[in-house]
């Protein structure tokens, strides 16, 4: 729902079975206030953008968030948010739809600006493994505060290389807790690395509507 007068986002999400994660697809905004009410169960988001454009956008989830749990960072090309599923118990004894939800709003209608990010999407049962072991949570899983960011990354990067010089691909992945392979080539400056992920993510996609 959209203030009078306002543009309407483009949102996209996704789901772990503990995160909600939303992108907000606007470039060099100012002024972002995002803001959680009445318990985690709605979100309120207002943005400027470039010529003159004011965005403003109320959405009621499908099932409360962890407002102290949850962040948001954002970027250049735009607005990035973990939000952390509020139980009512633990995730352990959580129902089957606290865990996977089978929609982003409480409403069952369409809505024409939100669209699920197949991109991020992980099924409660994926296996973390064959997914690559990181979680692809973003910034987010290795900034922490959601501050993150491009300087996060490179800093990343160097230990991993400095890592790689000293004691080798197979001693830097088991001292930083990852599976063989984890680093790629091109942190140890060898030939033929390229940087990629080194293979598509596995797992299945739910049947989940936009909205």
């Amino acid at each position: 729902m959209s203030a009078s007068g306002a543009l309407v986002p483009p949102i996209s999400w996704a789901q772990r079975p503990e995160y909600v994660l939303m992108t907000i697809a606007l470039q060099d905004t100012t002024n972002v206030k995002i803001e959680l009410k009445e318990d985690g169960k709605v979100l309120h988001f207002a943005c400027d953008a470039p010529e003159e454009k004011h965005y403003e956008y109320t959405l009621h989830f499908y099932a409360p968030i962890a407002p102290e749990e949850s962040q948001h960072v954002v970027r250049p090309r735009q607005i990035e948010l973990k939000l952390k599923k509020k139980f009512r118990k633990s995730i352990e004894e959580a129902e089957d739809d606290e865990v996977e939800w089978p929609r982003l709003t409480a409403e069952k209608t369409k809505h024409a600006n939100i669209t699920i990010d197949w991109s991020k999407w992980k099924d409660a049962d994926d296996d973390d493994g064959a997914a690559g072991g990181a979680d692809d949570l973003g910034d987010f899983g290795l900034g922490g505060g959601g501050v993150g960011g491009d300087a996060m990354d490179g800093q990343y990067a160097e230990m991993m290389n400095q890592l790689m010089q000293a004691q080798g691909q197979k001693d830097a992945e088991e001292h930083a807790g990852l599976a063989p392979g984890s680093i790629p080539a091109s942190f140890c400056g060898g030939p033929g690395g390229d940087g990629g992920r080194g293979g598509e993510r596995g797992g299945r996609y739910a049947a989940a509507g936009g909205g």
